[in-house]
C-alpha cells in the first residue's frame, strides 16, 4: 500500500497551495484506490524553528515529533509550494531542515509549485539545487509548475485542463518511483553512520 504525505507549504490560511492539496489528493485516490494519504498543513503545524536542541535525545517540539513519524512511514511525497518573492516559504525551508534521513532519505518527492502570477520556475529550481542534501530526498525530474493559480477551478473547464493533464501525469509518474526507491532502500548499501550528511 502506498502512503503518500502532501505538504501545503503556505502558511496562510485558506491558501491556493491547501485548495490544491486537497484536488491532488483526490486525484491520487483516484489514480492509487488503495492509497493513503494524508496533508500536512504548514498553514496550521508550526514546526519551532531548527535549532541545536533537536541533536538532543529529547525533541523539543511536540508538533516536529508527530510531523517526523508521517514523513517516515510516507512512501512518496508531494511539495504545493507558492512562490513568495521568488522564494519558498520559510516554514518549507525549516521543515526540510528539521527532516533527516530518518524522515525523507530516498523517496520520491514531486515539486508542485503555483504562482497567482506568471512566477512559480524559482521555487523548482531552489528545491531542487539545496533542498535536498542532507536530508537525502529524491526529487523526481518531472514537476509541474501552475500559473495564475487563482483563475483554476480544476472542475473541467478550459482554464485549467491542461494542469490538472500534467497533475495526473506527474503523479502518475510519481507512483511508478515509489518501489524502485522501496528497492534502494532495502539494498543494503546506505551507510549513514560512516556518512550521515550529504555528500
Amino acid at each position: 500500500m502506498n502512503k503518500y504525505v502532501i505538504i501545503s507549504a503556505s502558511t496562510r490560511s485558506k491558501s491556493e497551495s491547501l485548495r490544491l492539496s486537497g484536488i491532488l489528493e483526490a486525484l491520487i485516490r483516484s489514480e492509487d484506490p488503495e492509497a493513503v494519504t494524508n496533508i500536512l498543513n504548514l498553514a496550521v503545524v508550526r514546526h519551532m524553528d531548527w535549532n541545536e536542541q533537536f541533536w538532543g535525545e529529547e525533541i523539543p517540539c511536540p508538533e516536529w515529533k508527530r510531523s517526523s513519524a508521517m514523513l517516515h512511514s510516507a512512501s512518496a511525497f508531494i511539495f504545493v509550494v507558492p512562490e513568495w518573492h521568488g522564494m519558498v516559504p520559510p516554514a518549507l525551508t525549516n521543515l526540510l531542515i528539521l527532516a533527516e534521513r530518518h524522515e525523507l532519505a530516498h523517496k520520491p518527492a514531486l515539486i508542485v509549485s503555483i504562482s497567482s502570477g506568471n512566477g512559480g520556475a524559482y521555487v523548482v529550481s531552489q528545491l531542487k539545487a539545496n533542498g535536498s542534501k542532507n536530508n537525502r530526498l529524491c526529487f523526481i525530474p518531472d514537476h509541474v509548475i501552475i500559473r495564475n493559480i487563482k483563475n483554476k477551478a480544476f472542475n473541467g473547464d478550459d482554464d485549467s485542463s491542461g494542469d490538472f493533464a500534467r497533475l495526473k501525469y506527474a503523479t502518475n509518474v510519481l507512483k511508478a518511483y515509489i518501489p524502485a526507491l522501496q528497492l534502494v532502500r532495502e539494498s543494503g548499501v546506505l551507510d549513514y553512520e560512516t556518512w550521515p550528511y550529504g555528500m
